[in-house]
């Protein structure tokens, strides 16, 4: 809603240049009245008429309220409310038609928004990009939100959230104070009053400051936070950019973009008394440099007591390409590796089939037996690199791996094996020889634990304890020997695991009561 003044012809002594009459008229536009020209010639002596008018029109100027509300009753009355008390009201509907508003040129003096309590994301989307815009007070009207909306509050400059349903004195007071106390945080803003000695200081410091920037080996670039305007650019980035852009819109430049960028750092720049502070890294591909950036930002008060953030930017496209080819040079390993495990895997099973036809021929039932568990421990380690193969990890879940080695020695109804296995992943070298320590005491078990006329069970368990991983094999067979020593048995089998625990670091223990219990402990 704009005032208009409407100036008729008056003569006067004194006409004005036409450079001096569109300062007026800017003059005016900026003071929200939209100048009807009745006459051509009445522009040499607009200067005159201004002069006289506008004292008279400063008294009338109203502030700006911009209503975002959804329909409903108390909308048009507090509309109508605010109006009475010297407020100029203009109502949208949406959050979105908001923001299309502002997009045309109309700043509000202060922006009345409703939260649906439903989703309030839209209209805090729309606060966080007007903001980025121009600095307007908001205040908040809302009927229910949930806990975290208001944890998500922090990036706004608020001045108020009151009850949707707010009326006369109360909504009046708020909006009045939210306006004296957004002024008056402007006004502490604004910088102190000039002197001769000021200016040199000030004058000494920007020459210093300058030249300290200037040298750094880094692009740097200072800009109004508010304006979005480039204040200082330094000469490592006049020559990466093509040119000095001081005093243009850093994301027009910088981007190429009419909008602030979407990760813009400002927002994060401002402490939550409203003074610039802080400090945020980010890093991105730059459009326009067509280059790898690493950016340090700070916000700072310029020169002219202007709210403002210093970027330091290092470009890091060589970097970027180093890191791409280790990358593929990664993957590529990743590729060689995996065909490597598939050529063993399938070794293993050759070999297992070429073990498998001779133990066919043999008629030794103790040449076969031997060969038979050869075939197992292959068998094992084929099982591994099957597991490796498809996990593409280089680890390999014990779990499954067990319960793959309890299969491939088959289940037997005499003694059927059990399982307890918690989900553990271990490194290839150290699943190997774990592998292998399970196939040899399962093995064991199901060939001297019973007779062959008793049946029993076969226990596995896998479990963590205080750092450690204990593998159990426990049978409830008719157990060891009392006089048994594990260091004097001349069996290939228990000794390989003996070997093998050592190597891990671990420890091995036989329990000879009610059947036979081996325990490995190994460190996590």
């Amino acid at each position: 809603m704009q005032e208009v003044l409407f100036l008729k012809e008056i003569r006067t002594p004194s006409p004005r240049s036409s450079l001096e009459t569109q300062g007026i008229l800017e003059v005016l536009r900026s003071q929200r009245y939209a100048a009807i020209f009745f006459n051509p010639l009445l522009q040499e002596y607009l200067f005159w008429v201004y002069n006289h008018a506008h004292k008279k029109m400063s008294r009338h100027k109203r502030d700006i309220v911009l209503l975002i509300e959804s329909e409903n009753q108390g909308k048009s009355s507090r509309k109508q409310y605010l109006e009475t008390k010297g407020f100029s009201v203009i109502s949208e509907n949406s959050p979105q038609s908001a923001i299309e508003a502002i997009h045309s040129g109309m700043y509000p003096d202060l922006m009345l928004m409703e939260l649906d309590p439903e989703d309030p994301t839209p209209a805090l989307e729309v606060v966080r990009k007007i903001q980025l815009q121009k600095e307007i007070p908001v205040v908040f009207l809302f009927s229910s939100l949930p806990e975290e909306t208001f944890e998500g509050l922090e990036d706004i400059t608020s001045y108020g959230m009151i009850p949707i349903n707010t009326q006369g004195g109360v909504l009046l007071y708020t909006i009045r104070q939210a306006l004296k106390l957004f002024r008056e945080i402007q006004d502490k803003r604004k910088p102190v009053k000039d002197s001769p000695s000021l200016r040199k200081d000030s004058s000494n410091t920007n020459t210093l400051l300058r030249k300290i920037l200037a040298s750094v080996p880094a692009d740097v670039y200072v800009g109004d936070m508010e304006r979005y305007e480039i204040l200082f650019m330094n000469e490592t980035m006049k020559r990466d950019f093509g040119g000095d852009f001081t005093g243009q819109i850093c994301h027009k430049v910088f981007r190429n973009s009419d909008l602030p960028c979407p990760n813009c750092p400002i927002p994060r720049l401002v402490e939550p008394s409203g003074t610039p502070g802080g400090t945020v890294v980010w890093s991105d591909y730059n459009p326009v440099s067509q280059r790898w950036w690493i950016n340090y930002d700070y916000g700072i008060s310029w020169f002219e007591g202007r709210k403002a953030h210093i970027q330091f930017a290092v470009d890091i496209s060589e970097m970027k390409k180093t890191e791409n080819k280790l990358s593929s040079a990664l993957k590529e390993k990743e590729l060689l590796l995996r065909e490597l495990q598939h050529r063993v895997k399938n070794n293993l099973a050759m070999m297992l089939s070429l073990i498998d036809m001779e133990k066919e021929k043999l008629k030794n039932p103790e040449l076969k037996l031997l060969l038979g568990d050869l075939e197992n421990r292959i068998h094992t380690l084929s099982e591994l690199y099957n597991l490796l193969y498809e996990t593409g990890t280089g680890t390999i879940p014990l779990k499954r791996y067990i319960q793959e080695i309890c299969r491939s020695l088959g289940q037997n109804e005499q003694f059927p094996i059990t399982t307890e296995l918690e989900e553990i992943d271990l490194d290839i070298k150290r699943a190997t020889s774990l592998g292998i320590i399970a196939n040899e005491l399962i093995t064991n078990a199901s060939k001297y634990a019973f007779s062959e006329k008793n049946k029993g069970n076969i226990r596995i368990a896998l479990a963590r304890e205080k750092g450690s991983i204990i593998l159990t094999v426990q049978d409830n067979g008719k157990g060891f020997p009392t006089d048994y020593r594990a260091e004097n048995s001349l069996g290939f089998g228990l000794k390989l695991v003996e070997v093998l625990t050592e190597e891990l670091g671990g420890f091995f223990s036989l329990e000879n009561s009610e059947g036979t219990t081996f325990r490995v402990k190994i460190p996590e």
